[in-house]
């Protein structure tokens, strides 16, 4: 998905079953967002991406780590994402998105990926949730 943040990145509406289950069935957003990543697995198989929350009105040192996992089911293939910490960082109906790091010597020692709770943000922060996420290397910064 593009939007306002003028990059691609994954969208995703929590549910319920998707906290109860663990189990996330991959959006168009998310295939694209890890690219070719699902059509390189066979029905069972799963890759491993480090990504960390991205936390609202957060001043501390404290980072949320997180393990993404892109898998296809083992039966079907059916196309999955699995996010470790959700139930901790978000509730049902929350908005997250999961965007890819800038590859930027800067960011070198940073995850790959941070998830972020949109709906955590009001329509009147937009523009500070674009200017921490540039910050942190997650779009780019539109005034560079």
């Amino acid at each position: 998905m593009t939007s306002m943040f003028n990059t691609d990145y994954a969208e995703i509406k929590v549910t319920q079953t998707m906290l109860d289950k663990h189990i996330i069935d991959a959006n168009k957003s998310v295939i694209k967002l890890f690219d070719d990543t699902y059509d390189n697995l066979e029905n069972g198989d799963g890759v491993k991406f480090d990504g960390e929350y991205f936390l609202h009105n957060t001043i501390t040192s404290l980072v949320s780590f997180s393990v993404i996992r892109c898998y296809k089911a083992k039966t079907r293939g059916d196309k999955r994402i699995s996010i470790s910490g959700l139930n901790k960082n978000t509730k049902a109906g929350d908005v997250i998105g999961i965007f890819k790091r800038l590859e930027d010597e800067k960011y070198h020692n940073r995850t790959p990926f941070s998830i972020v709770k949109l709906s955590a943000w009001d329509d009147d922060e937009m523009d500070d949730l674009k200017c921490a996420l540039a910050h942190d290397g997650l779009i780019k910064d539109e005034l560079n």
